[in-house]
């Protein structure tokens, strides 16, 4: 009798553990998709291959994720085949100017690792022959939700994966663009079309106001300038002395080292939790959050609260805030990063010619 009742115990106990263990996973993909849905559903489309396949794009000027590489989801190997949202993946035997690298790459993420080979194929709207990393292997999570089919890597050439030529360089090396820059819009309001853009050659006058305020990049070869303070309200908190900020339109949040940012999160009154820093009430508070602003060569480009809190609801109004503390061990850190959050308000214009960062304020 005394064994017959451990063991039942036993079976509750595991039975516990497991749907504790589902809760969580459930939280962390809910989590996952509120992200990607609000910011990276923001690319471009470009076609690829010989007849061509219309491919959405999410892209990356900071070098530190994956530089200047290009990457697509071969068939085999990817689970988008199972992913409620549609992707168009590259195939490269029905592309007759496809030619073979074979070269392996493997890149790790935060989330886990993508792993596949180097290929060639012509990118038919520009036209270019180009190298790219044709992914084999990726977790199902975040790309499953993902609302792109690759990667464009938008970075400097000396930090490019496996010293492959990016893109830009290649058009560059054409000499058909009217400026040797790009710029980047994103959307404030996700359902509209289209949610972002980006210009190769100049910048689109009906995504921002005024004129480009510019920014000399304070690292060779790397899409950082220098910062001489963040704000909350009317405190400078922050970088007194001076920083250095990384501008990233592939990343969602606005990050900085975890200390300043845990300070940061307490000064509007965010609260933590496992699946990332949250603020259950202020938003619904009758006193507004505090402006938080970025010191950017004699510049302020502040943030008001709605611009840097995202409300979700999945059963109760979570509001979410867009700060991340991230640390960065030197010599690459410490450093912030503006993503998509100061993007979507700040029109950006990257000028590879004059090696410096355009801002402007979007309408």
């Amino acid at each position: 009798f005394i064994l017959i009742l451990i063991l039942i115990l036993i079976l509750i106990l595991i039975v516990i553990l497991i749907s504790i263990l589902i809760s969580i996973l459930i939280s962390i993909s809910i989590l996952v998709l509120i992200l990607i849905d609000f910011f990276m559903g923001r690319g471009l489309s470009v076609g690829i291959q010989t007849p061509g396949i219309e491919v959405g794009w999410v892209h990356y000027p900071l070098q530190g994720i994956l530089g200047g590489v290009e990457m697509l989801c071969a068939p085999l190997g990817c689970p988008l085949s199972l992913s409620p949202v549609s992707h168009s993946r590259y195939d490269s035997s029905k592309s007759r100017t496809y030619i073979a690298n074979g070269t392996g790459f493997a890149i790790r993420y935060g989330t886990g690792s993508v792993k596949g080979v180097l290929s060639q194929d012509i990118v038919s709207d520009i036209p270019i022959i180009q190298v790219f990393a044709e992914a084999t292997a990726l977790p199902a999570f975040p790309f499953i939700f993902a609302r792109f089919d690759g990667v464009l890597g938008m970075g400097y050439p000396g930090q490019a994966v496996d010293g492959i030529t990016p893109v830009f360089d290649r058009i560059l090396a054409q000499h058909v663009l009217q400026e040797d820059a790009f710029s980047v819009y994103y959307s404030r309001n996700s359902p509209l079309k289209p949610g972002g853009e980006i210009i190769l050659g100049g910048s689109d006058p009906a995504y921002y106001s005024g004129d480009f305020h510019y920014l000399n990049v304070s690292r060779s070869g790397s899409w950082q300038i220098s910062m001489k303070g963040v704000s909350v309200g009317a405190e400078l908190l922050f970088c007194r002395d001076g920083c250095s900020v990384a501008v990233d339109t592939g990343a969602s949040y606005i990050t900085g080292p975890a200390g300043p940012v845990a300070v940061l999160m307490k000064a509007i009154g965010a609260t933590e939790a496992a699946e990332g820093e949250v603020s259950d009430s202020d938003s619904d508070s009758d006193s507004p959050l505090p402006n938080i602003s970025f010191h950017l060569g004699g510049k302020v480009y502040g943030l008001s609260g709605p611009a840097y809190v995202l409300r979700v609801s999945y059963g109760e109004d979570v509001c979410v805030v867009a700060f991340s503390g991230l640390d960065i061990p030197p010599p690459a850190g410490p450093l912030w990063i503006l993503g998509a959050t100061f993007i979507g308000h700040y029109y950006t214009k990257f000028d590879r010619r004059h090696n410096r960062i355009g801002f402007a304020t979007c309408p």
